[in-house]
């Protein structure tokens, strides 16, 4: 048996938990919901591109499981945190978003800035995982 793939994920294994000691796992909001247009910040990695911070956006419309956002991070930011303005605590994680800029070879050709009411990405709110305890 070879142990040499062992010996060395150990040793990365070691490492990361040294590196990983101090830091404390993202509070989340496990039950309610947020008030009516909520400020909240969102990140994410739109088609792959650098981290992007869209702050200023604001959640409103919500029912149990998501919320509706205007932020400007582009519909590609699937899986994008986002997370309370006040107290930043995770409040969602970006599901689905209108592309909010048309590719044209190397750049950016044009962009759809959309006005609150017409808000078209949706998050699904950090409660659902409520059952899941923090230091996981």
């Amino acid at each position: 048996m070879d142990l040499g793939n062992w010996k060395s994920s150990s040793v990365v294994c070691e490492q990361f938990k040294s590196f990983c000691k101090n830091i404390e796992p993202v509070k989340f909001r496990r039950t309610g919901s947020m008030g009516v247009n909520e400020e909240v910040i969102v990140l994410g990695h739109p088609q792959g591109l650098p981290l992007k911070m869209a702050d200023h956006a604001q959640a409103f419309d919500q029912n149990e499981t998501h919320f509706i956002l205007n932020s400007d991070i582009s519909g590609s930011t699937r899986g994008g945190a986002i997370i309370n303005a006040k107290n930043y605590e995770l409040e969602g994680i970006m599901v689905y978003g209108t592309p909010n800029y048309e590719s044209s070879g190397d750049a950016c050709k044009n962009t759809t800035v959309f006005r609150n009411e017409e808000a078209q990405e949706l998050a699904l709110k950090t409660s659902v995982f409520k059952d899941i305890k923090n230091g996981i």
